[in-house]
């Protein structure tokens, strides 16, 4: 899961970051509670908590989170946390 997450860094970023052009400032983590399917498909994301507070940012990235493919294992729930720092 940590390897495709990683591979798409740069979506996840880049959210981030058009959100910071608006709101300077803004940073913290962000906790996405997702399934995947037996097939590896993302059925569901949602926020689960985390610090930073920012509505564009989390439908952004929830919404690259439903576009990610996983190796078809079974399925899991996960709660992945992601953290945006000015700069990091």
């Amino acid at each position: 899961i940590d390897r495709v997450v990683k591979a798409r860094a740069g979506v996840f970023r880049a959210c981030y970051q058009k959100e910071l052009n608006r709101t300077p400032g803004i940073g913290g983590k962000l906790i996405i509670n997702f399934v995947i399917d037996a097939g590896g498909t993302v059925k569901s994301a949602r926020t689960n908590g985390g610090t930073l507070k920012n509505d564009g940012v989390e439908s952004c990235v929830k919404g690259n989170i439903m576009r990610l493919k996983f190796p078809a294992k079974g399925g899991a729930i996960v709660n992945y946390p992601f953290v945006f720092t000015q700069g990091g």
